[in-house]
């Protein structure tokens, strides 16, 4: 059986969502988009628990969404490109690799947190 959502959750993420994500890390210089990419997760995680605590929308993150942080720094994030073009492949192959890290790092945090504490 899957495992339910928690609350610290979050959203899921769609392949749109990537591909938007991806489309608007174009817009930042190749040797910052590693960090770029971690810190647009923290803000969009952020924003989806302030939405789920407060039932609305976070003020400058959105709806807590990779495609409305997405289309908040790039208004044409929503723009096709294909799998032929060189530069939406790179920002795609970061922004798989910064998901994957980023699952990890939720993963660990949720296993320190149910561990005994040891003092």
């Amino acid at each position: 059986m899957p495992k339910q959502p928690s609350a610290s959750d979050m959203r899921p993420v769609l392949i749109g969502d990537a591909l938007a994500f991806s489309r608007a890390l174009m817009q930042v210089a190749p040797d910052k988009r590693g960090a770029t990419c971690q810190t647009w997760l923290f803000q969009a995680d952020a924003a989806d628990k302030y939405r789920k605590r407060f039932a609305r929308l976070h003020p400058d993150w959105g709806n807590g969404s990779l495609m409305a942080h997405a289309t908040a720094h790039c208004p044409d994030a929503l723009t096709s490109h294909s799998l032929d073009h060189a530069e939406f492949c790179s920002a795609l192959a970061e922004v798989l690799t910064a998901l994957q890290a980023w699952r990890s790092f939720k993963k660990s945090c949720a296993e320190q947190s149910r561990s005994p504490k040891s003092f």
